[in-house]
C-alpha cells in the first residue's frame, strides 16, 4: 500500500502522517523532498520560493515513487501534483509543464492512495509562510483533484480522497481509502475461522461475511497432527471437506472478503498438511477454501 498525503503548505500533512504512523508502525515514512534534499543530500534552496526549486523537488519526488514496488507499505509526504500546482501558480509560462505531464501521470501510477488536505481555517499561518501562495496552490490543487482540469485524475488508477475536519476524522478518511484501494479475495470457511476470537487473533479484526455453500462435498472429522495448531485451536479433531460429487451433497459455511495480506495470514494460521484451493460455490461465486491433503486431488 503506497500512500501520498498531498496539499499546499501548512495544511497538517505532517500531523496526519505522524498519527497514521503511530497506528501503522509497519509503514515506511518518505519525508517531503525538500527535507530529504537539504538534510540528506546537502542541497540548497533559495529563501524565496521559485519555479526552479519546485522543479527539482518534482524530479526528486518522481524518482522516489519508483523506489517502492506495489505491495510495499509506505506513506509519502507530498506527491507530484503538489509540485505541479506550485509551478503552475508561480510560472510566467502559460504551459510550464507540457513536457512533464506524461511523466507525472506515469509516476502517479506508483501510488495506491492520494489523500488531499485542503486548507483548514483552524490552521493559521504567518506572513513568513507566504499565505498568498498557500491559497493559490490550494485553489489549484482543488481544481486538479476535484475538477480534473489537467485530465490527469481520470487517467490515474489510484484512489483519491479529500480529508477534512479534525485529525481523527482525517485519519478515518485515510484508513477508509486504504480499504477501498486494497484488492480483495473471497475466502469460504466452514470451521474455526468463523470464530470471532480466531479472526481477531489471525486478522486483527472481526470479519463480516455472508452465507454460502460448497456443493459436491460433505464434512469429515479428522485428526490434525500440527502441534502448534492444536494448541492454538484447543483440539486435535477438526472438520475437513470430503469430496463426493453427489448433487445433493453440500457443506454450508461463510464467505468473507479479505485482503491479499489477510489471505496470507490465513495461510499461516492453517495447520501443516492443509492447502488453499479455488472452488466454485453454490451461489456461482469463486472462493478460496482450505483442504486437508487427502482432498487435494478433487478440486480441479
Amino acid at each position: 500500500m503506497r500512500i501520498a498525503v498531498s496539499g499546499t503548505h501548512c495544511t497538517g500533512k505532517s500531523t496526519l502522517i505522524d498519527e497514521f504512523l503511530r497506528a501503522h508502525p509497519d509503514f515506511v515514512h518518505e519525508p517531503e523532498p525538500y527535507t530529504l534534499l537539504v538534510e540528506e543530500f546537502g542541497e540548497e534552496f533559495s529563501a524565496e520560493p521559485c519555479v526552479e526549486d519546485f522543479l527539482r523537488q518534482l524530479e526528486f519526488n518522481i524518482d522516489r515513487l519508483k523506489q517502492h514496488a506495489r505491495g510495499e507499505r509506505v506513506i509519502y509526504e507530498r506527491c507530484p501534483l503538489d509540485f505541479v500546482a506550485y509551478i503552475e501558480c508561480m510560472s510566467r509560462d502559460s504551459n510550464p509543464l507540457d513536457s512533464l505531464v506524461a511523466e507525472v501521470v506515469e509516476a502517479i501510477q506508483n501510488l495506491d492512495v492520494i489523500v488531499y488536505l485542503p486548507i483548514d481555517a483552524n490552521i493559521g499561518v504567518s506572513d513568513e509562510e507566504f499565505p498568498k501562495l498557500r491559497k493559490s496552490v490550494d485553489r489549484r490543487l482543488s481544481a486538479i483533484y476535484v475538477e480534473d482540469v489537467l485530465g490527469i485524475i481520470s487517467n490515474a488508477n489510484v484512489v483519491i480522497v479529500e480529508a477534512t475536519g479534525p485529525i481523527e476524522q482525517r485519519l478515518r478518511t485515510l484508513e477508509a481509502a486504504m480499504k477501498q484501494s486494497q484488492p480483495t479475495e473471497s475466502l469460504f470457511t466452514y470451521g474455526t475461522l468463523r470464530n470471532e476470537e480466531v479472526q481477531l487473533d489471525v486478522f486483527g479484526r472481526t470479519l463480516a461475511g455472508r452465507a454460502d455453500a460448497l456443493p459436491g462435498y460433505t464434512l469429515k472429522m479428522i485428526e490434525v497432527h500440527d502441534h502448534d495448531f492444536v494448541i492454538k485451536s484447543g483440539t486435535a479433531i477438526h472438520r475437513n471437506l470430503q469430496f463426493t460429487g453427489g448433487p445433493s451433497d453440500f457443506v454450508e459455511g461463510t464467505v468473507y472478503s479479505v485482503t491479499l495480506q489477510e489471505l496470507e495470514q490465513a495461510d499461516s494460521y492453517e495447520p501443516a498438511g492443509y492447502k488453499r484451493a479455488l472452488v466454485q460455490l453454490r451461489s456461482g461465486a469463486n472462493a478460496w477454501v482450505y483442504l486437508a491433503k487427502e482432498t487435494y486431488g478433487n478440486t480441479d
